[in-house]
């Protein structure tokens, strides 16, 4: 059981608590709005019209249309979705082998997805990142051929918490389409033969949204997907924003609700939690939490250098979000260690939270050059708005104690 103000909580990129304003309003929701939004009376209507707001509210916090949101239930559904829907889109247009591109490092929800589509028929180019995670955008661009049908790339990793460069690559995936476009324009009417594919570019913004810019057209991206419990949220809600052109075939199918593409009746309490949690992250709130966390991120590193011999930090602070640290220590097993912190009452997590219950090194460790004793003494600790300085100094002696501990 957690214990509420005595344990240190610092695995902000699990999950995060409910903030008390989403929570009364989808508290609200549950106690006064039940109808079912497909239904045509008046109860029906008035969880349509909360549904409706909440996608305004996404639609305005990420500069799509509101026809453009699909409500799901998280990150990984929507990634499913999208990954999917592209796939079957392409083979019933013709293309046999669907051609797809992503990075080394991305989500579980997105890699397991496109391992399962290549057994079924796509080719999938999985592109390796630097020292410090990042793709080179010039090696996404020389990947595309003329079967490509979808750029995948995580806006923030989930591990070490690195930027990949979005915008760039975005930039790249619309030149193409558009010069493909020009030049099937210029040739005669009977030269042409099938219009060129359409090359859709896919993030997965689930780590981004509380401190990067998810405007989707800045970026150029055709289709963002993220889950509401990372922002302060409630669990089992997400959303995946597709723009009108980006064509993809539903998994779930039964009532045509989300423009065909999820079936099901809307669930109304989360998707108000989901759209009340994007209404509280102004710019002025983002920057203000970030500064913080940076700044609180500082002071626990140099604290634990002082305490801790053998610290080695597995991501650059330049190019990730301020929220994230990932440390090693060496000679240290971390699934030992977090479990004694645990007991000690601090809570970290030992790689993604999604790959945790299965024991296995991290691919994303990995694909950075961190060697096999690194990567086995690895654990990350994640900032929140609710961190407080005081609980960052007293973890880093509880940090010293339970390693010395180890250590014998």
């Amino acid at each position: 059981m957690f214990i509420k103000n005595k344990n240190i909580y610092l695995d902000y990129a699990a999950t995060t608590p409910v903030s008390p304003d989403v929570f009364k309003a989808v508290n609200n929701c549950y106690e006064n709005i039940f109808g079912n939004p497909s239904s045509q009376h008046a109860h029906g209507q008035e969880a349509l019209a909360l549904a409706d707001e909440a996608r305004e509210r996404v639609q305005k916090f990420f500069n799509c249309a509101s026809d453009q949101v699909v409500f799901t239930s998280g990150a990984t559904e929507a990634n499913n979705l999208c990954l999917r829907g592209v796939f079957k889109r392409a083979q019933k247009n013709g293309i046999a082998k669907p051609h797809f591109i992503t990075s080394a490092i991305e989500h579980p929800s997105v890699l397991e997805v496109f391992y399962e589509l290549e057994e079924e028929g796509a080719l999938v180019d999985v592109i390796s990142v630097d020292q410090v995670g990042q793709v080179n955008p010039d090696d996404i661009k020389a990947r595309i051929n003329n079967n490509t049908v979808l750029v995948s790339l995580m806006y923030v990793n989930n591990e070490i918490g690195v930027i990949q460069p979005i915008r760039e690559v975005g930039k790249i995936v619309k030149k193409v389409n558009d010069n493909r476009l020009k030049h099937w324009k210029q040739l005669k009417v009977n030269e042409r033969a099938r219009k060129p594919n359409r090359i859709f570019f896919h993030s997965d913004a689930t780590q981004a949204v509380q401190f990067l810019n998810c405007d989707i057209e800045w970026n150029y991206i055709d289709m963002l997907t993220c889950s509401a419990h990372k922002i302060y949220g409630p669990k089992g809600v997400g959303v995946l924003i597709a723009k009108n052109d980006a064509f993809i075939l539903p998994l779930i199918v039964g009532g045509g609700q989300e423009r065909g593409l999820r079936a099901g009746t809307l669930n109304v309490p989360a998707i108000v939690g989901l759209g009340k949690s994007l209404e509280l992250l102004s710019e002025k709130e983002k920057k203000k939490v970030a500064e913080r966390i940076r700044v609180y991120r500082e002071v626990l590193i140099n604290e634990i250098k002082k305490l801790v011999k053998g610290v080695k930090i597995n991501n650059e602070f330049s190019c990730s979000v301020p929220s994230f640290l990932n440390l090693a220590i060496k000679g240290i097993d971390a699934e030992s260690l977090a479990i004694a912190l645990d007991m000690a009452g601090v809570s970290i997590s030992v790689g993604s939270a999604c790959t945790s219950h299965k024991v296995k090194e991290s691919s994303v460790l990995k694909s950075i050059g961190l060697k096999k004793d690194e990567i086995s003494s690895s654990f990350r600790v994640s900032l929140g708005k609710h961190t407080k300085k005081n609980e960052l100094m007293k973890f880093a002696v509880i940090l010293n104690e339970v390693v010395l501990k180890i250590r014998g």
